[in-house]
């Protein structure tokens, strides 16, 4: 073994000294990869056993890493920051139920409005009332009013209101093939009741969906949304209007 050969296995141990690299490095993937590539761009120095100078690149590579890192989590949080008016979240991210007790009590209503599109067979089925399960239409409506008073429930955020009225509507569409249907809503409370005009609007088309699913299984449910919505701060709001009127 000649002399060469003993000078390069002394001095290769500067590549990794005791712990460095891998303390290093090892917590983070991007700090390895980081170590690796300033290795690689070296392959010369590193061959000849001159390590001088690598330390300190893998070090600057490190902090430039990490400052990159941590400017992506800064910019991260201020996309989902609480100034877009997501009351539903705190300042910490949590999610939470909305303290309204500071609220004047105020007479609410909402509506919403949903669509089942039942094809020709299904349609043509329930118009004559000749589904296997019942009356269709007089099912989905009790469904809709009990979902409405079961909001609470389903909904977690939700607040617990006692309704006033709530109305669930459905018609037959002949061109369509679909039934349509109209929610109403009403409180007296310090919240709105949209949500509740939602749910009736969803729960009834679930039910048309559930009574006639046998008959075919391509129904659709579709455009369950809300129409219209009056009281509270937010004022008057209408589908299609291009302001809210206070």
């Amino acid at each position: 073994m000649d002399s060469g050969r003993l000078v390069r296995r002394r001095r290769m141990p500067c590549l990794a000294p005791p712990g460095r690299l891998l303390d290093q490095v090892q917590p983070s993937g991007m700090r390895m990869k980081a170590g690796i590539a300033m290795i690689a761009a070296a392959p010369r120095v590193i061959a000849r056993g001159d390590c001088s100078g690598i330390e300190e690149q893998i070090d600057d590579a490190d902090k430039k890493v990490v400052a990159g890192t941590e400017q992506a989590g800064e910019e991260g949080m201020q996309s989902v920051s609480c100034s877009d008016g997501l009351t539903h979240v705190d300042s910490s991210g949590q999610a939470r139920i909305v303290d309204v007790s500071n609220k004047s009590a105020t007479v609410r209503v909402a509506c919403a409005s949903a669509t089942v599109r039942l094809g020709p067979k299904a349609f043509g089925l329930v118009r004559a009332n000749q589904i296997a399960k019942g009356d269709v239409l007089a099912a989905a409506r009790i469904a809709g009013i009990s979902g409405a008073k079961l909001t609470s429930t389903l909904i977690p955020l939700c607040h617990n209101l006692f309704i006033s009225g709530i109305d669930v509507e459905l018609t037959l569409d002949e061109q369509s093939c679909s039934v349509q249907i109209r929610t109403r809503s009403k409180t007296t409370s310090q919240t709105g009741v949209e949500m509740e005009a939602l749910t009736a609007a969803s729960v009834a088309a679930l039910t048309v969906y559930d009574m006639c699913k046998a008959v075919s299984k391509d129904i659709q449910i579709t455009d369950v949304q809300l129409e219209e919505k009056s009281g509270g701060k937010s004022g008057y709001w209408r589908r299609g209007s291009p302001t809210v009127q206070k």
